[in-house]
């Protein structure tokens, strides 16, 4: 029987995942395109600039918690999401990745951010699927071909796809591996610029930006979200959907405010999904465009809603249970 390598598997998905669209990435990475070790690319640090190679998204040997964020935006009218990927390293490594753990968590607003709520994901499960070198060294200007900081990939595919409505959110996420060393992630890297973002670290229990330590100034943290699709295209109808409290507790009141004359509610209905697309609430044969849904068994976290009659899909939305 032919023996499958990790790297067998690795190659496999990554190479699926080359097909599907770019819907955010936070990048860049690459400063000197096939000038690193070996004719690689480089991600190199400008010594003028800046010092610090990477910030450190491990548990500590003492138990310490070291977790990385950053946020992203989702336009239109939503995006079905695929796959994530993340990039770190371990210092003295061989381009064979060292990576062996990777959870993460996607948040309705800033991790820390007291009304924030996880939409997807914990910090218990290993969520890594896939991992292998990127084809970028980390080095500085003054040594490019240094490769003692070769670059991984470290991907979840979300199975089944997650879909996100438009909003901002935050993705935090914790990497481990079979080495000593970190595991780090490096910076977002432009040629030339001092800040490169606002991504953020947490070091036990207290969030902080990412600042490099020569400059003192943020750098973003680089991730890409791919997918096969985007959202859904509401056919009209509906002008807005009022949802109070929102965040709900027990229950909550919905009024749906019409655009267009000669709409009939009783023609509609207000269906609740959760992120992974299961129905969760459906409200049929309504008589009043303010009516009450209930909590029911729901767990905390975020909820997707659409308000549809026969033409489609005529708004959505998201609702927070807490």
């Amino acid at each position: 029987m032919k023996k499958i390598t990790l790297l067998t598997i690795a190659v496999a998905f990554f190479a699926g995942l080359t097909a599907q669209n770019v819907l955010f990435n936070n990048g860049p990475l690459v400063t000197h395109a096939n000038q690193g070790a070996g004719g690689q690319h480089a991600s190199a640090l400008d010594t003028n600039l800046h010092s610090t190679y990477g910030f450190r998204c491990a548990n500590t040997s003492t138990g310490v918690t070291f977790r990385v964020a950053e946020e992203f935006t989702v336009t239109g009218t939503g995006w079905v999401c695929d796959s994530i990927i993340f990039y770190s390293y371990q210092t003295g490594s061989s381009t064979t990745s060292t990576i062996t753990m990777m959870d993460f968590m996607i948040w309705s607003g800033a991790p820390d951010g007291p009304t924030s709520t996880i939409v997807y994901g914990d910090s218990l499960q290993n969520r890594l699927d896939a991992t292998s070198f990127s084809g970028i060294y980390r080095s500085r200007t003054v040594d490019l071909q240094n490769n003692q900081r070769p670059i991984m990939r470290v991907a979840h595919k979300f199975v089944p796809a997650l879909t996100l409505v438009p909003g901002t959110y935050y993705v935090d996420w914790r990497t481990a591996g079979s080495m000593t060393s970190g595991p780090w992630v490096p910076p977002v890297t432009i040629a030339q610029v001092v800040s490169t973002g606002d991504g953020l670290q947490k070091n036990g229990g207290t969030w902080a930006n990412v600042n490099d330590q020569k400059s003192n100034q943020p750098q973003g943290l680089p991730f890409i979200i791919k997918g096969t699709g985007v959202g859904i295209n509401e056919v009209g109808g509906v002008a807005s959907v009022d949802i109070y409290p929102n965040p709900m507790v027990n229950n909550a009141t919905v009024a749906i405010n019409f655009s267009q004359a000669g709409m009939n509610i009783s023609d509609i209905s207000f269906v609740v999904f959760d992120m992974v697309g299961k129905e969760v609430i459906r409200m049929e044969n309504l008589s009043s465009q303010r009516f009450t849904i209930e909590r029911g068994n729901l767990s905390a976290g975020m909820y997707l809603f659409q308000v549809v009659n026969a033409n489609g899909v005529l708004k959505t939305g998201k609702i927070t249970v807490e």
